[in-house]
């Protein structure tokens, strides 16, 4: 009996970073077809909750491989991109710092300070301040709404 528990809490891991990754990846695919920077992706979501639960690099790792593959299955790399691929494995390796508050408290700031770090380069780089605000509103909102219904919930089923 103790070594299904020993093997359970080996596998678990394996398998949240995996559908993390899955999820991440697919989540720009609509960047495809719409040429519109919306924040509707799961590689924030996916970045906190792993390093929440196993650690700020596994976080990291998931959310710079996550966006990567994102990025190609979507649109394809930009010069901007490796802003985002810093911030994400950045906003990962924080994530541990945030462990003492609640979960939903804890990724709306972290989604925040991802926003501040990379709007600004963004907008020096050239992005258009317009398609900025879009990002940063439903960004915020989508995450709001994931880690306020689902984050919770999951956070228990992957301690």
């Amino acid at each position: 009996m103790l070594s299904f528990i020993t093997l359970g809490q080996i596998i678990k891991p394996f398998l949240f970073v995996a559908v993390f990754l899955f999820l991440s990846s697919i989540s720009l695919i609509y960047n495809r077809w719409l040429k519109v920077s919306i924040g509707i992706e799961f590689i924030t979501f996916s970045t906190v909750m792993t390093a929440r639960a196993y650690g700020g690099l596994l976080g990291g790792l998931v959310g710079f491989f996550g966006l990567a593959t994102a990025e190609v299955l979507g649109t394809g790399f930009n010069a901007k991109t490796v802003i985002s691929l810093l911030a994400i494995f950045l906003m990962g390796m924080i994530t541990p710092f945030f462990n003492g508050i609640h979960i939903t408290t804890a990724g709306m700031l972290i989604a925040v300070f991802y926003d501040l770090l990379i709007i600004p380069l963004y907008l020096i780089a050239g992005s258009n301040p317009v398609r900025s605000a879009v990002f940063v509103i439903t960004h915020l909102i989508f995450n709001a709404w994931l880690f306020v219904f689902i984050a919770p919930r999951l956070e228990l089923l992957m301690s």
